[in-house]
């Protein structure tokens, strides 16, 4: 007898559980930011960080803005379109230096070896 009036109880509490509305939790806001890249294999840990997930969980998303490079990357950056360009030390980073655009060289993506 107290067994099945327990079962009853659990059935209630489990239907009254069911029927109550549903509470959505609310993802934590993301902050979009815009980065200008070259779609070849060395910017690799840039594709892997987004797909797993690496960037949201800091709290970023990656908007990706594809272009050939050098002065079209700059041009995006210094228009106001993207907040990040990955690229290489090359003309158009000196250009963008000696015109004074606003912009900070943070660290490399990958390394290169000259040829031996």
């Amino acid at each position: 007898m107290i067994r099945r009036v327990m079962l009853v109880a659990l059935v209630l509490v489990l239907a009254a559980g069911l029927a109550a509305p549903g509470r959505v939790l609310s993802q934590p806001q993301l902050t979009k930011v815009r980065v200008v890249h070259v779609p070849v294999l060395i910017f690799a840990p840039l594709y892997v960080g987004i797909e797993r997930g690496y960037f949201a969980r800091q709290g970023i998303e990656v908007e990706l803005i594809t272009t050939p490079g050098g002065v079209s990357s700059f041009a995006v950056l210094a228009g106001g379109r993207a907040e990040v360009v990955v690229g290489g030390l090359g003309a158009a980073l000196f250009n963008a230096a000696a015109r004074e655009l606003d912009f900070k060289v943070v660290g490399p993506v990958h390394m290169e070896r000259p040829p031996v």
